[in-house]
């Protein structure tokens, strides 16, 4: 197993110095945007399972502030003059064909109705788990297929958020009394059960936790296995490193062949004692 982790070690240093240092730089961005990503989505994760545990359960009388949770029923928005109401809250769909893919959703702001009144709910700022989902895959092509999800009218959902009185009010849905807006992060409606919503979003985390560490240590060892490379000179190795992305950008293999070593003057033998 050890011999397994050394003959790792050293294809990665070895991968790392090969690296131009534009390259390096581009790779170092790379991961740095995966990591703060990762680590966006695993925070934000961490505190919707929080909440979902944690949160208190209020009705829309409610003025507690903070994140709370809320029970009640989905609604559609007001129907636009001429056309009739929708059966349909929110719908989204997902379609792939090869290397193709589009998604469609709806836009439409709805609210959440429970025995107190209506708080809307901003589409558009909200995550939003549906209890209806259907799945579809190409009879003779299987790279074709179609995932498509919706809230029904009259669908039990719970949310998580912060109740805003006074706002400014929302299209569509200006008769509600109050807004469910993003609190800590969080602002999740969900037509799946608070059990499901804390699972899906657990196991999410346990992906994306993992992937932040894995993207830091591969920015530190990165960082490390290149700058190596390079001759320490007066200033250490990350001024000669800068030297180099000024004067050879694309120049690879950074080590003892790389010009910049080839530059530095040797050391002169130490000479034995008379």
């Amino acid at each position: 197993m050890n011999e397994d982790l050394e003959r790792l070690h050293d294809m990665l240093v070895a991968a790392f110095m090969a690296l131009s240092p534009a390259v390096f730089v581009a790779v170092f961005a790379i991961l740095l945007g995966l990591l703060l990503w990762a680590l966006r989505q695993a925070l934000r994760n961490l505190r919707i399972v929080q909440a979902v545990a944690k949160a208190p359960l209020v009705d829309l009388r409610s003025t507690v502030a903070g994140l709370v949770k809320i029970r009640g029923t989905a609604h559609p928005p007001e129907p636009r003059p001429g056309r009739a109401p929708s059966s349909i809250v929110w719908y989204s769909r997902h379609r792939r064909s090869g290397n193709n893919t589009s998604t469609l959703s709806t836009t439409d702001n709805f609210v959440i109705r429970d025995a107190h009144g209506d708080c809307a709910v901003n589409t558009g700022k909200t995550t939003i788990l549906p209890a209806a989902s259907l799945a579809t895959e190409g009879f003779l092509d299987k790279s074709r297929s179609s995932v498509e999800r919706a809230l029904y009218t009259g669908d039990a959902v719970f949310a998580l958020g912060a109740l805003r009185f006074g706002l400014p009010p929302l299209s569509g849905v200006a008769h509600a009394r109050c807004q469910l807006v993003r609190s800590s992060g969080v602002l999740l409606v969900s037509g799946a059960s608070e059990r499901e919503a804390k699972v899906l979003h657990t196991l999410w985390f346990i992906v994306q936790a993992p992937l932040a560490l894995l993207c830091l240590g591969l920015l530190g060892f990165g960082t490390w296995a290149h700058l190596i490379g390079y001759p320490p000179g007066n200033d250490g190795s990350a001024a000669t490193f800068l030297e180099a992305l000024r004067t050879t950008p694309w120049k690879g293999e950074a080590g003892p062949d790389h010009p910049l070593w080839l530059q530095t003057p040797a050391e002169p033998a130490s000479q034995p004692p008379p």
